[in-house]
């Protein structure tokens, strides 16, 4: 895979890692994508086209080599594509089913909607109000929980 040992050498000097926005969806980087996320080693958020990457394949999520913590930020069509399930419109069954996510590819998952995001990492449901009145120790405990 072209580049893979370029990209895996720059990541090593850093200590987390956002990937997606912007990259596209060739089938080569989506193949790119899919062996690059689950064999890194620092933290990482993946959006848009680097969710993308997983749709049918989203097991390999949960195949991570390292202990590393993982945010998803899907909006409805890529947490669609990922998950394979739709996104209900009662809160309750959303974030049921949202929860679920998170616990199955043991990532965080940040769902992004019109007028609100659910930032939910396994347990509790940390609302957008809570994440606006501090998002920097929200960060911190999303990559360093005590």
């Amino acid at each position: 895979m072209r580049g893979l040992g370029e990209i895996r050498k720059y990541i090593e000097q850093h200590d987390a890692v956002v990937v997606g926005p912007g990259i596209g969806s060739h089938h080569e980087t989506r193949e790119l994508m899919q062996r690059l996320i689950p064999k890194l080693i620092c933290p990482a958020i993946v959006d848009a086209d680097g969710l993308n990457a997983f749709e049918g394949v989203s097991d390999l999520l949960r195949q991570r080599d390292g202990a590393t913590d993982l945010v998803l930020t899907p909006h409805p069509g890529e947490y669609t594509r990922l998950t394979g399930s739709e996104i209900l419109d009662n809160i309750s069954e959303k974030i049921d089913n949202v929860l679920q996510a998170a616990r199955d590819l043991s990532a965080v998952v940040v769902l992004k909607e019109v007028r609100r995001s659910l930032p939910i990492r396994r347990e509790p449901v940390i609302s957008i109000r809570q994440a606006i009145r501090g998002w920097r120790p929200v960060v911190r405990e999303m990559f360093y929980p005590e």
